[in-house]
């Protein structure tokens, strides 16, 4: 069966553009709707590094795990995000 555990939370939304998706998901932060810690996907390693900036200069605790990272980057991003501190 593919579901989520029953602790996990998921939401779907539906954004025309890019500009868009990042305005809605700085609304959904602002309005308490994802709370930390949260996990977010995207399409590319480019568009990760991109919303980590953003994010970053929101003041906002965040990383990013794609393939130009290193495994040791990359686990602990994973230990951080386990820890609360992500």
């Amino acid at each position: 069966v593919n579901a989520a555990a029953p602790e996990v939370e998921q939401k779907l939304l539906f954004i025309t553009n890019e500009d868009g998706k990042l305005f809605s998901f700085r609304q959904l932060l602002q309005d308490g709707e994802i709370k930390p810690p949260a996990l977010v996907f995207v399409q590319s390693k480019e568009r990760a590094k991109e919303l980590f900036g953003e994010l970053v200069y929101d003041g906002i605790f965040v990383d990013a795990i794609h393939a130009d990272r290193t495994k040791q980057q990359r686990d602990n991003t994973v230990k951080a995000f386990r820890a609360g501190k992500l």
